[in-house]
């Protein structure tokens, strides 16, 4: 079997996993919520500050810093696109 279609294959039985096993399912929406809340406008504004400055600095450490972060503000900004295109669920969910 190919690797492709073992990483399919794995990647299924995971999702099954979730789908049938309500304890799973309610712990992974837990901690999602808990990763969505981390990353308010203030939050995200903040770092973005920390990733200009790094910009205007000239040091190897801040250029460590300022790596990271870029990596850090992508992977919000698409999570925060992705929410605000999904519809709103009922309340309670």
């Amino acid at each position: 079997m190919h690797w492709c279609q073992l990483l399919h294959a794995g990647l299924a039985q995971q999702l099954l996993l979730v789908l049938t096993n309500a304890a799973l399912c309610q712990q992974l929406q837990a901690a999602a919520r808990q990763t969505a809340l981390r990353f308010t406008p203030a939050a995200v504004v903040e770092h973005l500050e920390a990733v200009l400055y790094c910009l205007t600095a000239c040091s190897k450490e801040l250029l460590q810093l300022r790596q990271l972060s870029v990596a850090d503000i992508q992977f919000a900004a698409v999570w925060a696109s992705e929410a605000c295109t999904r519809p709103a669920l009922p309340q309670g969910q």
